[in-house]
């Protein structure tokens, strides 16, 4: 009887194995087919974005252009795309932008800038602040700028007394003041920093 028993227990115990290995096997099966869709899911999340983003820009390209002879002073979108690409690959987190017009190569950099990056963008005039803010938005990247008004010069030399400094400065303003945005970008970025100028 006592031999029956324990071959019972085994038996019971063997089984209790067997249904525990099936149940951790489906279990993982389960994990790893959740795992691939939410893989899945990422993956079509972030091609509808980059989507998104493309076709922002091409629209905010295309309301420019409606602007008509004013419309020149934006930046060509290869332009914009090498803006981004710069800014991506040496991995910039701190840009600063003078004379952002509605607000493209602004829009662009900051699609490279990494989630925690920042752009600050200096211009004279609010008056295309509204229409550069509606295509940042729709791009998702709103939250990366920072937009000022006021004087270049004055806004510089402001950040140059508060010590602050940028990795990479993007020059596209009035002409007549390039030697002294160029000038005071000198002081605004380290040894190894970036400074592009527009239209030389």
């Amino acid at each position: 009887k006592t031999k029956n028993k324990k071959s019972v227990k085994k038996k019971k115990s063997v089984k209790k194995k067997q249904v525990s290995k099936k149940v951790s096997r489906k279990i993982s099966l389960v994990k790893k087919k959740l795992l691939s869709k939410k893989k899945t899911i990422i993956s079509k999340k972030k091609k509808s974005l980059k989507l998104r983003k493309n076709i922002t820009k091409k629209k905010l390209v295309k309301k420019t252009k409606t602007l008509k002879d004013i419309a020149q002073m934006q930046i060509a979108p290869e332009q914009g795309q090498f803006l981004q690409i710069i800014v991506k690959l040496l991995k910039i987190k701190k840009c600063l932008e003078i004379g952002r017009f509605t607000g493209l190569s602004t829009l662009c950099m900051a699609k490279g800038l990494p989630h925690d990056g920042k752009i600050v963008s200096i211009d004279s005039s609010d008056e295309f602040l509204p229409l550069a803010k509606k295509y940042w938005e729709k791009a998702g990247v709103q939250d990366k700028i920072e937009s000022v008004i006021g004087e270049g010069v004055e806004v510089m030399q402001s950040y140059i007394d508060r010590q602050y400094s940028f990795d990479l400065i993007f020059i596209d303003a009035d002409k007549n003041n390039y030697l002294n945005y160029y000038e005071l970008s000198l002081k605004l970025t380290p040894s190894n920093g970036i400074i592009i100028i527009d239209n030389m």
